[in-house]
């Protein structure tokens, strides 16, 4: 009886797991919930973009210049096969986040000896929740889908972490088989966004200092064995595919040489711009830590992995260009930091871990109403995105007006020559692509300004297509077009005709 009452209350909190991920998603990936119509979001635009022309014979890297690994690409094709517009990739992300959070609540599991309580668990998960809500900058990035692969790393590690509580070196040894997971994983990460990999960082330092210290070596290089092995066996499906597909040569350049070059550009003191999203990222890992420091935590290693990890993620976020959604790689330490606060509820007396648990989710959210310059107003971001969600969901008003506008230009062109427009230019030439249902007719389709200070090469191709009897068609917004080059290739032999909201439309001269 006392098993069925456990199995049942797992089931029980696994369902209300995946509903509270659904209801989160609709309310706060606005890139891709079905509760809204027209596209919205850049990067998340994008990748839909290519998991659809996937879905129609087209190749990243070939078709599409891009940056990101292969694997994210077959999660957007997954969506596209899935079902048609948002729905598919919205199911793909259902998935994700589910899991995220069903290994989070295991992690939490582990710092009790008979599971976390429900009612812990849910108040634990809000901090996790507000943070997201935050950072998923509309949602279908990099590092919201790279959350399902990390937290089971995470789990894997603190299951690790229990086990050398007791001071003898056998306990110390890490399993072979985790470390062979923690490389798989790293071999994904490079294949999706290898800075996305900074928590397996922090969990070798950690793994790596407790085995030294403990003259643990031949375990050490079991593990650093088994790892490579676990990179490998990440990275050869996706190198394999591509050769199969001959993009290899190209995924190479543009994921990694071009890749770096992107990251190099802003450099530190640029990317310290989004100091809100680092504020307010850095804060609430704090307060959980704040709450640790109470209980005297004395294992070195949860400071030093808690330290590592929060260290790498920054790192990771300043090496680019500092964007908030960087930061739902931090993710992980309020996972970490949950867990050992419940570690230290069980030492201490029953009646005292309802408050403790109740005033570290309250200083959560307020510290966010603090770093949102709302304060005494109470404000919090997911409910706002809830309540504008349900608003457009209920009275069918979003933006309606750039979708028009789009319709309005794509009636003035010819079905049969709709292959060979070229949108040029706009913050979100991808989400132009989709709400008019078509596809860029060469692989430099976004970004092109940006792509082309960063190599003037790539200006050369664009200008090159623009001479050619292939270009007939260009969209671009209503400032100027930059670089000069583009600009007087589009005066010289295109006529400017037509013009609608933010949009105009340029025919080529016969």
């Amino acid at each position: 009886m006392e098993r069925k009452k456990t199995i049942f209350a797992s089931v029980v909190r696994t369902v209300l797991l995946v509903l509270a991920a659904a209801v989160f998603l609709l309310a706060c990936s606005r890139s891709t919930t079905p509760l809204l119509r027209f596209e919205v979001g850049q990067d998340a635009a994008f990748f839909r973009l290519v998991g659809q022309g996937m879905a129609q014979g087209k190749l990243p890297y070939r078709d599409y210049f891009d940056m990101k690994g292969p694997y994210l690409f077959w999660l957007e094709y997954l969506g596209a096969v899935i079902a048609p517009g948002r729905l598919g990739i919205f199911l793909v992300q259902w998935l994700c986040l589910s899991v995220s959070l069903y290994f989070a609540v295991k992690c939490f599991d582990l710092a009790t000896e008979d599971g976390a309580p429900l009612w812990a668990t849910l108040l634990l998960l809000l901090p996790m929740g507000y943070v997201m809500s935050y950072t998923m900058s509309g949602g279908n990035l990099t590092e919201e889908l790279s959350l399902p692969f990390l937290m089971p790393c995470l789990y894997l590690f603190l299951k690790y972490l229990n086990g050398t509580r007791l001071p003898t070196p056998e306990n110390q040894d890490h399993s072979g088989k985790a470390g062979f997971f923690y490389g798989v994983v790293f071999g994904i990460m490079a294949m999706i966004r290898v800075t996305n990999a900074a928590l397996i960082g922090a969990i070798l330092l950690t793994v790596t200092c407790n085995l030294v210290a403990w003259k643990r070596v031949r375990n050490l290089f079991a593990n650093a064995g088994a790892f490579l092995l676990g990179v490998a066996a990440g990275t050869i499906p996706g190198l394999l595919w591509c050769w199969w597909k001959g993009i290899l040569p190209d995924m190479l350049s543009q994921v990694f040489l071009f890749g770096f070059a992107y990251s190099e550009e802003g450099g530190v003191l640029e990317s310290l711009r989004s100091m809100g999203a680092v504020r307010v990222c850095l804060l609430l890992p704090l307060i959980p830590l704040a709450f640790l420091a109470v209980y005297r935590e004395k294992d070195w290693k949860c400071w030093l992995f808690f330290g590592a990890s929060a260290l790498t993620v920054y790192a990771a976020a300043l090496m680019g260009n500092g964007y908030c959604h960087y930061f739902t790689l931090a993710i992980p330490n309020l996972v970490f930091a949950g867990f050992l606060l419940l570690r230290g509820c069980r030492r201490s007396q029953r009646w005292r871990r309802s408050w403790q648990v109740i005033c570290l989710c309250l200083s959560c959210l307020i510290a966010l109403d603090l770093f949102r310059a709302q304060w005494p107003v109470f404000r919090p971001r997911a409910l706002e995105e809830i309540r504008y969600a349900m608003y457009c969901a209920l009275t069918d008003r979003e933006d309606r007006e750039d979708y028009d506008a789009i319709q309005a230009v794509l009636a003035q062109i010819p079905e049969e020559e709709r292959d060979h427009v070229y949108v040029y230019g706009l913050t979100s030439c991808s989400s132009w692509y989709l709400q008019a249902g078509l596809q860029p007719p060469i692989r430099y389709g976004d970004w092109q300004p940006h792509y082309i200070r960063l190599d003037p090469e790539i200006g050369e191709e664009i200008q090159g297509y623009l001479r050619s009897s292939d270009a007939c068609w260009v969209v671009t917004g209503m400032e100027n077009i930059e670089p000069e080059a583009i600009q007087s290739i589009l005066k010289e032999n295109y006529q400017d005709v037509f013009q609608s909201g933010d949009y105009r439309l340029w025919v080529k001269e016969a």
